[in-house]
């Protein structure tokens, strides 16, 4: 399923790997977004690459360092069905919707 919701804030997950015996602290950005349906709220992972397409902006380095640019704005989002709560689960961000008039 395929939806706009509205970004309201940036999260992120902070992930520590060992790597060659070191300790690398990695930060991933998650969307928190407000529900279509009611005034829930849910997370969304951003999806750099969709349909073969690679998106720069839906980066977690680019998010995190543009986190002014995605707050406010429409994200299309995909989904694979609700929860109870009717909010979407396992969602995806795809793309700011930003280039459509609200006239």
């Amino acid at each position: 399923m395929k939806r706009l919701n509205v970004c309201v804030d940036i999260l992120v997950d902070r992930i520590t790997k060992i790597v060659d015996g070191h300790e690398v602290v990695y930060n991933y950005a998650k969307f928190k977004c407000q529900n279509d349906l009611n005034a829930e709220t849910f997370e969304v992972k951003p999806t750099a690459v969709y349909n073969g397409n690679t998106d720069n902006t839906m980066t977690s380095d680019y998010i995190l360092s543009h986190r002014n640019e995605f707050i406010g704005k429409m994200l299309a989002i995909k989904f694979y069905e609700r929860t109870d709560k009717k909010i979407p689960f396992n969602a995806n961000a795809y793309g700011v919707r930003d280039y459509e008039s609200n006239d």
